[in-house]
């Protein structure tokens, strides 16, 4: 048996059995659609495919860093072949093959986090999540404008989207596909014909009830979140969530003052996979060249003006990437050895569009 890039069509085969014949192609059109530009990744034997993920090489923009990242998802395990260490095999490969093509970390959504947390993967960034009962829709700008997108608002949505500072990186011709993803509710503010703001809502079982991608100004984004409230309400649900990322909570703020309530989640689950490359990143946010060596051993040592510390390796993560549980304390530590914590952890943020 060996792990191996596949063919995609075997790997598909397998995937879409294991997430009940998900048409993956259509949902995950840069990794599964005719144009895709990440791969697949399987455990075979003589030509049966047991276990299979893809993989997404993309570039976050954080701040004042571009930074490469890989994705991992989709991972299945044909149900005969569970419980034997294919899984481990597989994310192992998958974390090879990224890190040969230059990502300093990997990001994975995961709905068993335990497999992930033990073997070195930690949670990873920030999300807000704001739900938003119905109730609140009348509190929210009046939705004058408000249309649904169309195929041709792909261009000015994708301006849109690259305005956000906390992003990852996007084609425009990856904008049309990922707009075009099924059960997703797309909504657009125009004005003087143009769109001004657009917020999707849906995509898969896990954002069903999301709007988990926005662009746009508070007030125009408030007018498509009370679209989608007042269009929810009329087919019988209750209320929704919105995503955002943590540097851009002033929309939060606005829904969490008339009511609505807010809590800080993960971006995902991650893991350094060049550390090297990693404590170069620190080294420039930090703005001090050579304060930071990672030892063959991946530990860690970090040296400032007033300290120095040796830490473990998972120490690097936690500085640059850790989510809120781990950010005073990496912060209370990089002003005790004298150096400015302000930009640290980096938020690298991937909008609900981006996942795979």
């Amino acid at each position: 048996m060996s792990v191996a890039e596949r063919e995609r069509s075997p790997v598909h085969a397998l995937l879409e059995r294991v997430h009940e014949g998900a048409d993956l192609a259509a949902e995950y059109p840069l990794v599964f659609g005719p144009d895709a530009r990440g791969v697949t990744l399987a455990i075979a034997d003589e030509g049966d495919v047991r276990a299979g993920c893809a993989l997404l090489v993309r570039e976050f923009h954080t701040g004042k860093h571009r930074v490469r990242g890989g994705l991992i998802g989709s991972v299945g395990t044909a149900q005969e072949w569970r419980g034997r260490g294919l899984g481990t095999r597989l994310v192992l490969e998958a974390e090879r093959v990224l890190r040969e093509r230059g990502c300093i970390f990997a990001l994975l959504w995961a709905d068993r986090p335990d497999f992930y947390l033990q073997r070195g993967w930690a949670p990873f960034g920030e999300e807000l999540d704001v739900h938003v009962p119905a109730v609140l829709a009348d509190a929210l700008p009046d939705p004058i404008g408000v249309r649904a997108a169309r195929s041709g608002d792909a261009d000015a949505l994708h301006a849109l989207y690259e305005r956000h500072a906390a992003r990852v990186e996007r084609t425009r011709v990856e904008m049309r596909a990922l707009l075009a993803v099924p059960g997703m509710r797309t909504l657009v503010r125009e004005r003087d014909g143009a769109p001004v703001a657009y917020a999707a809502l849906g995509r898969g079982r896990d954002l069903a009830n999301a709007i988990h991608e926005w662009a746009g100004t508070a007030d125009d984004v408030l007018a498509l979140v009370r679209a989608h409230l007042e269009e929810r309400s009329a087919a019988g649900g209750d209320g929704l969530y919105l995503m955002a990322p943590p540097m851009e909570s002033a929309l939060a703020e606005r829904l969490s003052a008339l009511g609505a309530t807010s809590v800080r989640g993960i971006l995902g689950l991650g893991k350094v996979l060049r550390p090297r490359d990693a404590a170069e990143l620190l080294e420039a946010e930090l703005g001090l060249r050579g304060c930071a060596t990672v030892l063959d051993d991946g530990r860690l040592v970090l040296s400032g003006p007033s300290a120095g510390a040796d830490l473990d390796p998972d120490a690097l993560q936690a500085l640059l990437f850790g989510a809120a549980e781990v950010r005073d304390e990496a912060r209370k530590l990089l002003a005790r050895l004298g150096l400015d914590p302000a930009g640290l952890p980096l938020q690298p943020f991937a909008w609900g569009l981006d996942s795979i």
